[in-house]
């Protein structure tokens, strides 16, 4: 590399006057673009007298007189460091007339990635890993050198001749250290920013990519691991990435030409063709669901294009939302994964208990109603030696029990007592355990009581007049919210008297505990 000024008696190329169709030795073709602080221009190098062959193109980038030189001269730093494979070569380095530095490089004439991209419908999975591949190793060798290219967009990516791409621009490049650590290219701000460009870079490529469901369906899962943020911080990025790259298949040449599918100008309509109910398909064409349904050829070809229309139309919703999904990182899906199942538990346990509560209250109306119900019809079966009262009791019972079952009792405790009193005298001399459902729950220490009397009566024993109680002898004692406490006077001498708990639930009174008299 060297720099030097241009004047007639220049050793290196033949004399010729300088006029402005000609920088640096080369005259000019035509301009490519232009910004404030420089110029861009196609140029051919003059070619001797009487020489009839082609001469090289190249490009010459001219800075005005206000670049900034720190600018110029990082620019060129830039390209002579990071010089190998799949970049811009700088050639020379030289100046114009007027002073003013300029960059020499090759000119390369095959187009624009994005060019590629806009012209070309698809691309096959091959000429996608025959694009990013050279791009990603000249890459790592251009951060290895020290130099973060700055922009990745595919109207820096170019091709030569042959459909081989390299970056085309060090416009905003920055040299960094000389030789940085893998710890420096990992934690390095400036060479994440390059790879996240590059991978927004290859997303576009790989969307491009048509094959068959299993070779995009792995593109798909490519484009997702390279919308991962933390991915491209890894120390290992460069190595996963080319070796997912090449599961989608071997490299092929890139065809830089417009491929067009030849199509008549005026189609014919289409119309059913009954020949194909007796055309046979092709070897091989046949799909076992045809050979099972014995269905005719033709039907068997149209159900085959419907349900590959239908496929198709899926697969495009699930790539779509695929891509919608793939900007949002895995963590926040996770977090979001777990609040979802956080809600939906929560709003099953309440429904749960809720179901629970019903359950209970369902259950004590129907064990009151089955006590009311075996009481109207006959006496217990238990009871088969038992002599029913003659007074016309244990009729009056099983009424009493089903206004209580049925939620009829008092509000007061001390109108609710006679009727729950009522009712256990009758169950107790129908020596039923059924009924007492209506007067207690079953988890009661009073309906233990009195299925122990029951039972030892039923074992032979007599019924105890002490367990019958009194309502009219009754005195309340002490409430307490849903709960009183009744003791029984009694014309004997008794050191402790009856007593009797009442508690009020969902069904209503009902007989918690009581004590005989001592």
């Amino acid at each position: 590399m060297f720099v030097r000024e241009l004047h007639r008696d220049s050793p290196t190329r033949e004399a010729e006057p300088v006029n402005e169709n000609t920088i640096a030795g080369y005259r000019t073709i035509r301009s490519l673009r232009e910004n404030a602080e420089s110029q861009t221009i196609l140029v051919r190098a003059s070619a001797h007298a009487g020489a009839e062959a082609l001469v090289e193109l190249k490009t010459v980038k001219r800075f005005e007189a206000g670049a900034a030189v720190s600018r110029i001269l990082s620019e060129i730093e830039c390209g002579v460091r990071a010089q190998g494979e799949s970049v811009c070569l700088v050639e020379d380095i030289a100046a114009a007339p007027d002073g003013s530095p300029v960059i020499v490089s090759s000119w390369q004439s095959g187009g624009t990635l994005r060019r590629l991209l806009r012209e070309r419908e698809a691309l096959r999975p091959g000429e996608a890993i025959t694009i990013l591949a050279p791009l990603s190793a000249a890459l790592g060798r251009v951060h290895r050198a020290g130099v973060v290219l700055g922009v990745i967009t595919p109207d820096s990516i170019h091709f030569d001749a042959a459909g081989r791409p390299f970056f085309a621009e060090w416009e905003h490049a920055q040299s960094r250290e000389t030789s940085p650590t893998p710890k420096d290219l990992q934690w390095d701000s400036a060479f994440q920013a390059d790879r996240l460009h590059f991978a927004t870079l290859a997303c576009g490529v790989l969307a491009a990519v048509r094959a068959d469901r299993e070779i995009e369906r792995r593109a798909a899962a490519l484009t997702e691991w390279l919308s991962d943020i933390e991915q491209s911080s890894s120390s290992v990025w460069e190595l996963d990435w080319e070796r997912k790259l090449f599961e989608l298949g071997a490299p092929e040449p890139v065809r830089l030409d417009l491929e067009r599918e030849s199509s008549p100008a005026h189609p014919e309509p289409v119309l059913f063709d009954r020949s194909a109910l007796v055309t046979p398909l092709p070897d091989g064409a046949k799909s076992e669901w045809g050979a099972v349904f014995a269905l005719p050829p033709g039907i068997q070809r149209s159900v085959g294009e419907t349900a590959h229309r239908i496929r198709g139309f899926f697969d495009g919703v699930v790539g779509a939302a695929r891509r919608w999904c793939a900007p949002v990182r895995k963590r926040t899906w996770v977090i979001a994964a777990a609040g979802a199942l956080a809600l939906g538990l929560a709003a099953a346990l309440l429904l749960t208990d809720d179901a629970d509560a019903g359950a209970d209250a369902s259950a004590e109306a129907s064990n009151a109603l089955s006590a009311s119900d075996s009481g109207s019809d006959t006496p217990d079966v238990s009871a088969a030696g038992a002599e029913p009262s003659s007074d016309g009791e244990s009729a009056a019972a099983p009424e009493i029990g089903a206004t209580s079952g049925a939620g009829g009792l008092a509000e007061d405790p001390l109108e609710a007592l006679p009727t729950l009193l009522a009712t256990r005298a009758d169950c107790l001399r129908d020596l039923s355990v059924k009924c007492l459902g209506a007067v207690s729950r079953s988890e009661s220490p009073a309906f233990a009581a009195d299925s122990a009397v029951i039972s030892e009566v039923l074992a032979g024993a007599e019924l105890s007049s002490d367990a019958l109680f009194d309502a009219a002898r009754a005195v309340e004692v002490q409430r307490l919210g849903d709960s009183v406490l009744f003791e029984f006077e009694s014309p004997r001498d008794e050191s402790k008297p009856a007593s009797l708990l009442l508690v009020k639930g969902e069904a209503g009174w009902r007989i918690r505990s009581y004590t005989l008299p001592r």
